[in-house]
């Protein structure tokens, strides 16, 4: 358990083993639990040992305006590959993502044994799901 003090009304983690930064490619999520008081870091994908931990602080799943917007108020301009390398595909993947998943999971269930469709559809998924890992949404809700 990570030492928790508590300040006033705040809660301040004594994290000082711990790297990490906001980012908008996270790989860890945080949770508060507040019958033991404590935190729990939960990587969303496979972290090798001494990479970096990257936390989300802001929605990622908007285009790159959006994104330094929301980061303003931190007084933080984010230097992540997400946001060094947007381009236009990029920012419309962010943007659209949620609503692509859902369709290939209703036109999951019109399709059905080996037939054209059925491979249309598997083809779309595959290039949605590297589309997303390399933009560093696979691990979004």
């Amino acid at each position: 358990m990570l030492g928790v003090q508590n300040f006033g009304n705040g809660i301040l983690a004594s994290l000082a083993w711990l790297s990490y930064q906001p980012h908008c490619m996270p790989n860890a999520v945080f949770d508060f639990d507040p019958d033991s008081f404590s935190v729990l870091y939960t990587a969303t994908r496979k972290i090798k040992s001494g990479d970096q931990i990257f936390l989300g602080y802001i929605p990622t799943a908007v285009a790159l305006a959006q994104r330094r917007q929301a980061m303003a108020r931190y007084k933080f301009i984010c230097q992540c590959p997400a946001c060094a390398n947007a381009t236009t595909e990029s920012d419309k993947l962010r943007r659209t993502f949620q609503l692509d998943l859902n369709d290939i999971a209703r036109s999951v269930s019109t399709v059905s044994g080996r037939t054209p469709e059925t491979r249309d559809l598997m083809n779309r998924t595959l290039r949605l799901k590297a589309a997303m890992e390399k933009e560093g949404l696979e691990s979004e809700p």
